[in-house]
């Protein structure tokens, strides 16, 4: 605990930051641990701003005041799926009740969180995404992201890929340079699912790519990004500026 806190106070010192990233996939896994780093931050003044991932049951109301006390003002989670048959596939083990409590929990504590989803996995069908655009539209994160899977080895997700036909375990030197990295290890780049055919599954995807710009153009939505970066702003006002830029082009 003591080199963290010495690397963000050298940081801090040396280059001016004052907006930190921590890149854990479960940052609040061990409460105890996370619970002594928010403790000294506060105790010592740090004056800095981080945002952090992770899940949405590892999450609790005394844990994310505390958090916000010392400094947090982004939080980003998995939701994944509005499927719990989908979520059961990925061996994520949440709930969608989870997911409602944790986003609960959030907007109580008032830190600004970005839900991840995601579509295309085997086995899904059109049913499935769209229960997953109908649970973005419910939860309403300040910011959503909805993305396509890309096939990992190792992982079960995989292993059903392999099984149902899309996936090749193996993938050739030659295709490893001549493939986009979206379709490593896929049989047929256009097939993403076993259960729609490539020319619907495009049709969703540009539905639900939409549907999530739509959620994240609202002038709200802009301003709770705002407000949960008034240090950063206040630190360097370019920032501000470059953010507007970024709310324009998109």
């Amino acid at each position: 605990m003591d080199r963290i806190v010495e690397a963000i106070r050298h940081i801090k010192a040396r280059y001016g930051t004052t907006q930190f990233t921590f890149k854990d996939d479960s940052f609040t896994v061990n409460s105890a641990r996370l619970t002594e780093f928010c403790e000294r931050l506060i105790r010592e003044k740090a004056g800095i701003s981080w945002e952090c991932n992770t899940r949405v049951n590892l999450v609790t109301e005394p844990m994310l005041r505390l958090m916000k006390k010392a400094g947090c003002n982004f939080i980003k989670v998995g939701i994944e799926s509005g499927s719990e048959r989908v979520l059961k596939g990925m061996n994520k083990n949440i709930t969608l009740a989870q997911s409602r409590l944790a986003a609960g929990l959030f907007r109580k504590v008032a830190i600004h969180w970005t839900g991840y989803f995601m579509i295309g996995v085997p086995g899904e069908t059109e049913e499935d995404i769209r229960k997953t655009m109908d649970f973005m539209v419910e939860l309403n994160p300040d910011f959503a992201a909805i993305g396509v899977y890309e096939p990992f080895p190792g992982t079960a997700m995989f292993e059903e890929g392999v099984r149902l036909g899309l996936l090749n375990p193996d993938m050739t030197l030659e295709q490893f340079y001549g493939t986009l990295p979206c379709d490593y290890y896929k049989r047929d780049p256009l097939r993403q699912t076993d259960r729609i055919s490539p020319e619907r599954f495009r049709e969703l995807e540009s539905e639900a790519k939409e549907l999530s710009r739509r959620h994240n153009r609202g002038i709200t939505r802009v301003a709770k990004m705002a407000r949960a970066k008034l240090r950063v702003y206040a630190n360097d006002p370019r920032l501000l500026w470059e953010d507007f830029n970024k709310f324009l082009s998109y």
